[in-house]
């Protein structure tokens, strides 16, 4: 997935995937497959979703979603976007484990069509 897009605002999916890949696990425990965005798509609306697997501990969902906020303002296209988000509570985390593909593995990156 090259990009996300929620509330018409488009992140690079690099800055996402650096994200959970690398600085989430690091700042917050766990493991890469731990962390998982989401655009959420529903009825015309995106979302951005941060899925965390519950087997994380101790975990600080303020601090998280504050910290994901703080690493996308360091980018141009993130700092746009949390811009808007900011104001419309577009990135919401969740403690769910991450959505894996049909072969089981779980993406940093995915998108889910609901009704």
């Amino acid at each position: 997935m090259s990009k996300v897009t929620a509330e018409g605002m488009t992140v690079r999916g690099e800055v996402l995937m650096r994200l959970a890949e690398e600085l989430l696990p690091s700042a917050f425990g766990g493991w890469p497959a731990d962390y998982q965005f989401l655009e959420e798509r529903s009825d015309g609306q995106s979302r951005l979703c941060l899925r965390v697997d519950p087997r994380v501990r101790g975990l600080d969902e303020q601090a998280v979603v504050a910290y994901v906020r703080r690493e996308l303002r360091e980018t141009t296209p993130g700092f746009l976007a949390e811009a808007v988000w900011h104001d419309v509570e577009t990135l919401r985390l969740a403690r769910l484990s991450p959505r894996p593909t049909r072969s089981g593995k779980a993406l940093p990156l995915d998108v889910v069509e609901t009704r």
